[in-house]
């Protein structure tokens, strides 16, 4: 499927949408860089991401900041994990 390019000012909840909707494979790469919020984290997860990058050697070593595991766990908390079939 063709993904056209959108507004400027869309939402990423809503660029996740678009792009599950056209097939696309979406994961949160490297919340702990991005400083990814468990809220932001939720709404993408609710809008269809597929999964989270937990760990990043080359992240880690160059910026203190390669993990996602902490993210993965407030998705399992809000139960927003494997077992809803989505991250998997």
């Amino acid at each position: 499927a063709r993904f056209v390019h959108g507004r400027r000012d869309r939402h990423r909840p809503e660029l996740v949408r678009r792009a599950v909707d056209t097939g696309a494979f979406v994961t949160m790469p490297r919340p702990e860089w991005y400083s990814l919020t468990a809220e932001e984290a939720r709404n993408l997860a609710q809008a269809g991401a597929h999964g989270v990058e937990i760990y990043n050697q080359a992240w880690a070593i160059g910026a203190g900041r390669g993990g996602g595991v902490g993210t993965i766990d407030q998705l399992a908390i809000k139960g927003l994990s494997r077992a809803d079939h989505r991250f998997r």
